[in-house]
């Protein structure tokens, strides 16, 4: 837990007087350079904001990495005639969509696109041998 640094330490990163003392590496910084999670949060200073960040994106991008890929193996598993895979199939293809559209792992969403296309055909297929004949 950050603490508040003691009278007279200067910011690290500006000339200012500090307000804290950063839990992770012992740096003074003031307000302003302060980064929180959130505002009731204990802060970090600026250098061990960006290391966090660092891990914190890279875990984002492993999350979409997976949802991709699991929107493909559902997209497969669709091919077995069970509506449910189909249904899971096409809720987490289309997730995986508009998350990767948002992300910076856009070169995966063919996955997603492959899974849905699949679900979606052998869905269509599924209702077209359910019509009656005409």
């Amino acid at each position: 837990m950050s603490d508040r640094a003691p009278s007279g330490a200067t910011c690290a990163y500006d000339p200012s007087e500090a307000s804290w003392t950063c839990e992770r590496c012992g740096n003074f910084f003031c307000e302003p350079c302060a980064r929180r999670t959130r505002p009731e949060a204990f802060p970090l200073c600026k250098s061990c904001w960006d290391a966090r960040s660092k891990f914190v994106d890279l875990r984002k991008s492993e999350s979409r990495t997976n949802l991709q890929t699991a929107g493909l193996v559902l997209g497969v598993l669709s091919l077995i005639p069970f509506p449910v895979f189909q249904l899971a199939s096409i809720i987490v293809n289309v997730l995986g969509i508009s998350r990767a559209r948002q992300g910076t792992r856009r070169a995966h969403r063919w996955k997603n696109i492959v899974g849905l296309v699949i679900s979606l055909g052998v869905l269509a297929l599924e209702l077209l041998l359910l019509l009656p004949a005409r």
